[in-house]
């Protein structure tokens, strides 16, 4: 009997001591907590949202230049609807061409047509109401196969290869560029592709648009479709001027 009241002491102290072992390390983790620093790996909110507008930021000058950059080549290949256009300014005088050393050739029987002296008025700039009238300040030069339309005007077959223009008409307002000074330029075409006697080339494959300068100022222009890729270190005989 004694022997067990023994035991039972003995496992009262062991559970009393094991008691404040643990109010001892609660206390100490308690204390601990009140006075532990802040992390230095803590990112503030404040900090986070910086850095999300930046990114946000980033992201959307990359998306532009991208958006840039894919419609200017969607631009060069397909400048406007050529029918389109023809439909609606109706007639004009026409006659065939010789071929310039730097037009595109087709791999079919054709030959090359310039259509001129549009009976419409044009304007520099973005002054739409102050008209101009120029017999030559648009000329579209198209290759037409030798087919049921050879003779026709309106001729879904042919194939657009340059356009001349002075004047900005408000029936082709996808290259009212005359008149604009170069800042404008960039901002509707992005970067030039080059820089070539005092003109801004933009160059997308076999397509160029070229736009001569007076100054800062777009004096004239004109869009082809060449017979090879150009490029800065490659010309043609009198591509660069009016």
């Amino acid at each position: 009997m004694k022997k067990l009241k023994i035991i039972y002491l003995f496992i009262l102290v062991l559970l009393v001591s094991c008691d404040n072992s643990t109010k001892q390390q609660s206390g100490n983790v308690h204390t601990n907590s009140a006075t532990k620093t802040k992390p230095d790996n803590i990112i503030s909110v404040d900090t986070v949202k910086t850095q999300v507008e930046k990114s946000k930021n980033n992201l959307q000058k990359i998306e532009k230049k991208v958006d840039i950059m894919s419609s200017i080549d969607s631009f060069l290949i397909k400048p406007f609807d050529l029918y389109k256009f023809k439909e609606k300014v109706g007639q004009s005088n026409s006659g065939g061409v010789e071929r310039k050393p730097y037009y595109f050739r087709p791999n079919y029987n054709g030959m090359y047509y310039s259509f001129y002296f549009f009976n419409f008025k044009g304007y520099v700039g973005t002054n739409k109401n102050a008209f101009l009238k120029m017999e030559m300040g648009l000329n579209i030069t198209t290759f037409k196969p030798l087919g049921k339309y050879k003779d026709e005007y309106l001729d879904p077959t042919e194939e657009l290869i340059e356009v001349e223009a002075k004047l900005n008409y408000i029936d082709l307002p996808e290259l009212a560029f005359v008149g604009l000074d170069t800042i404008e330029i960039k901002k509707q075409l992005g970067e030039k592709s080059f820089f070539k006697e005092n003109c801004f080339v933009y160059t997308y494959k076999d397509r160029a648009l070229i736009l001569g300068l007076n100054g800062k100022t777009i004096k004239w222009l004109k869009y082809v479709h060449l017979r090879a890729p150009l490029t800065n270190n490659n010309t043609f005989d009198k591509l660069y001027s009016e």
